[in-house]
């Protein structure tokens, strides 16, 4: 009876043990957003190898579902104001309503090899021009990045899809994001953002960490 009682209090002890270590790997990959926190980009054209601008993202407020962002482009004019889900999907900002998200953010936590369907449409604010986007987005490896900011752990995420106009379906663009993100600074350290028309590069620009601030 003794011996019994003795291996049914170790499986237990196992089991919250690797329930406690599988939720501190889920903490330490979800990491919480808070009022305040701040990261800084240079965006740099990669096709010609020009620095274009930079641009900061600063949290002015947190809800359980939302983050809202005022983000801030060195050249200006003025600021742009967004709202993401807790996954980093955009829902809106200042020239596009994203229905129900843009997708563009990572389906936390992440592990090498998940992967998740894109599915959506946006609107464009000023002219009502609507798109309908369809895609892929996965994780295909764990990778150590360097920026200006520092060397960080990051997985390395990327999706494809295609944006296809809702009133004219010949207008559509091939668009590919890969982006590496550090669950230590609750944000991608490093993203690169590929258009296509016709299966051409349209444009090509790389966004990297050159400083963050976290509360």
């Amino acid at each position: 009876m003794l011996k019994k009682f003795i291996i049914a209090a170790f499986l237990l002890t196992s089991i919250a043990t690797l329930a406690t270590a599988e939720e501190t790997k889920q903490a330490t990959q979800s990491p919480a957003v808070h009022t305040g926190d701040r990261w800084v980009y240079q965006v740099t054209d990669d096709i010609t190898g020009d620095k274009k601008f930079e641009l900061t993202f600063i949290v002015t407020e947190c809800t359980a579902d939302k983050i809202f962002a005022r983000i801030t482009k060195s050249t200006g004019p003025g600021n742009d104001f967004a709202i993401f889900d807790q996954d980093w999907d955009l829902i809106s900002n200042d020239l596009w309503r994203k229905i129900p998200n843009d997708a563009s953010g990572f389906k936390l936590p992440l592990s090498v090899g998940k992967e998740w369907s894109v599915k959506n449409q946006e609107q464009n604010l000023k002219t009502g021009s609507i798109f309908n986007i369809t895609g892929t987005s996965k994780t295909v490896a764990l990778e150590k990045v360097t920026t200006k900011a520092g060397t960080f752990d990051a997985f390395k995420v990327i999706m494809d899809v295609e944006r296809v106009s809702a009133a004219d379906p010949s207008r559509h663009q091939e668009v590919t994001l890969i982006s590496w993100y550090a669950p230590a600074v609750r944000r991608y350290v490093k993203r690169t953002i590929v258009q296509k028309q016709s299966g051409h590069v349209r444009d090509s620009t790389t966004h990297e960490l050159t400083a963050y601030t976290l509360k």
